[in-house]
């Protein structure tokens, strides 16, 4: 076990050296102007205020020396040589935290003579300065003063813009008392920085100031991001060693961005030789302790490229930094959009990542369990965000370096899985961590995969080293399991400290081996019901050119409100009798479906068949053939929404299927629909959509599906005329402003030829956000009840 640092060092100091602290704090950092300077030793020279020797070597302004963990000490060292004849003697006076502490000298013989000092300083919250003088008899000349310096230890972060990991949002709704989502209150003057993170090669090789570290800002002198400087504070607050960390991030880049130059390692041209550079300034190349690495989203699931890369980097950090003992690497999660401006899911990626931590010295970092996930699904607020993030880390940290407890620190892992059970309706997870104690809120079920099987998990329980799953079926055809998480806040799967379990994908299922499966998770309270989703539609339903807009009401009558091309409805009048037939009805969607030119509407009725009713044109519907059997092949089906997606000219329907992919029926424009292909893979990813429409929102010609995502924004994927989708854009921001939304549907409500978007909102009125015709709305006036809830019954 490694020296863990005296609690006395805790204290030391501190009210000496405040009103500094204060001071620096305030104005942004330590580094002045005069500090830029070269690396050679004229940056040594420059703090001389006589003229009477040349410096080799010696200390900056607030340089942090690498401690040896064995002694807890570091080795300053300030040699040069005498310029000028007369002196005897050099002296250096040495100060702790504005105390004297020691004075040495040695014997020097005139111009040209030698000397060095190589004074010890102890790793603590200490700050040290150094006088150095030359002596000629009784004269002492100050020659030089260097102030500040410390003794610590020196860790690097690197990767994407979660490594990065500036501020993100401006302020986080989710913690109302954090109105500026900033890692402020976390700077201190013993957690600090070299040079800049900058992308520019010119701007990094002149940066040679020492700093105190910046968690808000990117890419410029400081800044370490929000992570790293929680990372830091935590070491410091803990065990009192200052540290240096090292911020090499780069958003939005695979891992080919962050490889080095093999034939010129320290190239200021790369991302790799920007950062070696400023650790061989720095003085800490060979010191440097661990890696914090979190990268991968760019990779967009290439799990050839992010395997091998890392590997790459893992030789030449090993090469490189010969100080690492520790290379920290985190699993990416959910969320992040892919080349394509998709969300992504990476699920083999993930795994790939998993198994990061069979390479020697290389520990996996969960990134589930962190609930303060930022609108955008990718990066995160502070609070809730980062911060947890490095204190879930920091617990590994402490336990490699400082002697902290093992107990928990690690993230929940799997290593085998089977069925329990002769059927194959059990399934039981066996952890690498047996002796951990798991905690699992209720409803992480729905992470669960069973690959090669279309069951899913019904139940859970949980004890200290294994996951019990019980399924919905006997899992016919499967090849493995898999936990993939989700976006956004909990619940989640974590061991006792909250670190969250990592993400894995088909892991296989060995031999069966019997067993009993524990008491599911109790005082689980039902889930809530989910809302009830308003069937409304729009259309020009009596042939007037002006979009109506039709709906099953609380009677299960089918109602039409007649637009008036300005942007509001009225009416009401029933469009197929009274007699309550669409009870049951779980979805409507509206288009010219048999090719007569009137605009009918297709539902899914109570036994899971699309049903075609032809309108007459004149607001009244009639029929309710079968558009594709009456097989119920419609069961689970979350949404549809019509649209001609294939550039046929012919109607078509898409919906989300039970498996939350996007599927398309196209249509023959006589009234029925066949195929069922994807249009935008297989991956789940429309996973919490709660309500679609369709239409040209772009003004490209061609129709497209906007919804409402899990996380209550209004999200566009633009359509290729063939029946694919992509993209994943926002149409009006991304804070959540449709959350409570029970509808979603599209037409040119205001007649200015844009495709418009109308819902009923979470107080039952009808609202209108007008399109631009390149992909966004704006808006939100009422069509119809001027704000009274009149849609409440829909």
């Amino acid at each position: 076990m490694r020296k863990k640092p005296s609690g006395r060092a805790l204290a030391r100091g501190t009210l000496a050296l405040s009103l500094a602290i204060s001071a620096a704090l305030a104005s942004g950092g330590f580094a002045t102007a005069a500090a830029m300077r070269p690396s050679d030793g004229s940056a040594a020279q420059a703090d001389l205020v006589g003229s009477g020797v040349q410096l080799a070597k010696a200390p900056r302004e607030h340089q942090l020396f690498p401690r040896d963990p064995a002694t807890n000490n570091a080795v300053v060292t300030i040699a040069g040589s005498v310029v000028q004849a007369g002196a005897t003697s050099m002296r250096l006076d040495i100060a702790r935290d504005g105390q004297a502490l020691s004075s040495s000298s040695v014997p020097v013989q005139g111009a040209g003579s030698g000397f060095t000092f190589a004074p010890r300083i102890q790793a603590g919250l200490n700050s040290y300065s150094f006088r150095l003088y030359s002596v000629s008899g009784s004269s002492a000349t100050l020659q030089g003063t260097w102030s500040d310096i410390v003794a610590g230890d020196v860790f690097i972060v690197s990767g994407q813009s979660n490594a990065a990991a500036r501020q993100h949002f401006p302020s986080n709704p989710g913690n109302p008392s954090d109105t500026s989502n900033s890692s402020g209150a976390d700077r201190s003057p013993w957690v600090r920085t070299f040079g800049s993170s900058t992308a520019d090669p010119t701007t990094a090789g002149q940066d040679d100031t020492w700093q105190v570290a910046d968690g808000d800002s990117y890419q410029v002198s400081g800044a370490v991001g929000q992570y790293a400087l929680r990372l830091g504070r935590q070491e410091v607050n803990t065990y009192g060693i200052p540290v240096a960390l090292l911020q090499g991030g780069h958003e939005g880049r695979p891992v080919t961005f962050f490889q080095r130059n093999d034939a010129s390692p320290a190239d200021p041209g790369t991302n790799y030789g920007r950062l070696l550079g400023r650790a061989q300034r720095a003085g800490v190349q060979g010191q440097v302790r661990g890696i914090f690495w979190y990268q991968g989203e760019s990779d967009n699931n290439d799990v050839a490229s992010q395997t091998s890369g890392f590997a790459s980097l893992l030789d030449d950090w090993r090469t490189d930094y010969p100080g690492v003992e520790h290379v920290y690497a985190h699993q990416i999660r959910n969320g992040c959009l892919d080349a394509a401006g998709a969300p992504q899911n990476s699920y083999e990626e993930r795994e790939a990542q998993r198994r990061y931590a069979s390479l020697p010295g290389v520990t996996v970092l969960s990134t589930t369990g962190i609930d303060g996930q930022g609108p955008d699904n990718c990066h995160y607020y502070y609070a809730g965000g980062y911060r947890d993030l490095a204190d879930r880390d920091f617990l590994s940290m402490a336990r490699d370096y400082y002697g902290g407890s093992a107990a928990a620190s690690t993230a929940p892992d799997p290593q085998r899985a089977w069925f329990s059970k002769a059927d194959h309706t059990e399934i039981t997870i066996a952890l690498r961590t047996a002796g951990d104690a798991l905690v699992a809120g209720c409803g992480p079920v729905s992470d669960f995969v069973v690959n090669g099987s279309p069951v899913s998990v019904a139940s859970m329980s949980v004890r200290p080293g294994f996951i019990h799953l019980r399924l919905t079926g006997p899992a016919t055809g499967a090849t493995g399991v898999g936990y993939v998480g989700h976006d956004g806040a909990g619940p989640w799967i974590t061991n006792s400290n909250g670190i969250g379990l990592l993400a894995f994908y088909n892991l296989p299922l060995s031999a069966d081996q019997a067993g009993t499966f524990p008491t599911p998770l109790a005082n689980c309270p039902p889930p809530a019901p989910a809302p009830v989703m308003a069937r409304t539609v729009g259309g020009d339903f009596n042939g007037d050119g002006k979009q109506d807009i039709a709906g099953i009401d609380a009677n299960s009558n089918m109602k039409l409100y007649t637009g008036d091309g300005a942007g509001t409805v009225s009416g009401g009048s029933d469009m197929l009798g009274s007699t309550g037939l669409w009870r049951g009805f779980k979805a409507i969607t509206a288009g010219d479906f048999n090719g007569d030119g009137k605009q009918d509407i297709a539902g899914i009725d109570a036994n899971d068949n699309l049903k075609l009713y032809t309108g007459d044109g004149a607001g009244h519907l009639g029929g309710g053939s079968n558009m594709l059997g009456s097989t119920g092949l419609w069961k689970n089906f979350k949404a549809i929404t019509a649209a001609d997606f294939n550039g046929d000219g012919k109607q078509d329907i898409a919906g989300i299927d039970a498996g939350s992919n996007m599927k398309l029926y196209t249509g023959d424009g006589s009234g029925a629909v066949g195929g069922g292909s994807d249009m935008l893979g297989s991956t789940g990813l429309w996973r919490g959509f709660k309500a679609i429409t369709s239409g040209d929102f772009n003004g490209d010609g061609k129709s497209d599906i906007a919804g409402i995502d899990a996380n209550d924004n209004l999200k566009l994927y633009t359509g290729d005329g063939a029946g694919t989708v992509g993209g994943g854009s926002d149409m009006l921001g991304s804070t959540g402003l449709w959350k409570g939304f029970r509808s979603l549907l599209a037409a040119d409500f205001n007649g200015d030829g844009k495709r418009d978007i109308a819902g009923i909102d979470a107080n039952n009125n009808m609202k209108l956000y007008t399109g631009d015709g390149a992909g966004r709305v704006g808006g939100g006036s009422d069509m119809v009840g001027g704000g009274r809830g009149v849609w409440g019954g829909f």
